[in-house]
């Protein structure tokens, strides 16, 4: 299934990352710049068992180096909590990858 305006390395509702067995599914939530990069603002990984947000990260910049520019400073929330890259995933968690925010006065 595709995405209107998706790449077309992200445009089908699952991806598959690495030779191990995929046990997780893991839905993932874009905004400002990471949605504008990638061409949505939603999709679906498959990730092996054990991953962790880190790994999602390291995934989704395998698919799209573009985003290695910004990922590096972006936070992370599952299922609507901040989370660590040290955070293990499981099956159906909803991650929102959060890029920094810039203003304000100081």
């Amino acid at each position: 299934m595709t995405e209107a305006g998706a790449p077309a390395a992200l445009s089908s509702e699952h991806h598959e990352f690495g030779a191990e067995k995929v046990r997780l599914h893991i839905h993932v939530r874009l905004f400002a710049a990471h949605r504008e990069r990638l061409g949505t603002d939603h999709l679906t990984l498959d990730l092996p068992d054990g991953a962790t947000v880190e790994d999602l990260a390291l995934a989704l910049c395998r698919e799209s180096p573009d985003l290695e520019r910004t990922i590096d400073v972006a936070r992370f929330a599952v299922n609507r909590q901040y989370a660590a890259r040290s955070t293990i995933l499981h099956d159906g968690d909803e991650v929102a990858l959060i890029p920094p925010v810039a203003g304000g006065r100081g």
